[in-house]
């Protein structure tokens, strides 16, 4: 597996777990015996599902943009192999921050990618 393939599975798996969720809630409001006191349950199911499904093609989206800029060489870049990094995350013992690489899960420090921002 390549580090592009990597680093496309982790964006698209960050926007199919909302998805997974609303089709259990589905497959769980659809296997409720049709009985009036359940009823009142079934319609926040039903928006919720929504909700969800909403989130994950938002996310879906998002990931789709950050692809596009990254194909473009936009965006912030590993130095080792090129993908794209992650989420900013607080350094240890109050050191510098660092973002994680998507494609090698190298780390890469805040002084090394500030200048690209």
């Amino acid at each position: 597996m390549t580090h592009e393939t990597r680093m496309i599975l982790r964006l698209s798996a960050f926007a199919a777990w909302p998805a997974f969720v609303a089709l259990g809630l589905l497959a769980a409001t659809g296997a409720w015996p049709q009985r009036p006191f359940l009823d009142a349950f079934a319609a926040p199911f039903e928006y919720a599902t929504l909700a969800l499904l909403g989130l994950s093609f938002a996310l879906a989206l998002h990931a789709c943009f950050r692809l596009y800029g990254w194909s473009h060489g936009r965006g912030l870049l590993c130095q080792r192999c090129g993908c794209l990094l992650g989420r900013e995350r607080p350094g240890k013992w109050g050191r510098s921050d660092y973002r994680r690489c998507l494609g090698c899960s190298s780390n890469t420090s805040k002084r090394d990618y500030a200048f690209m921002e």
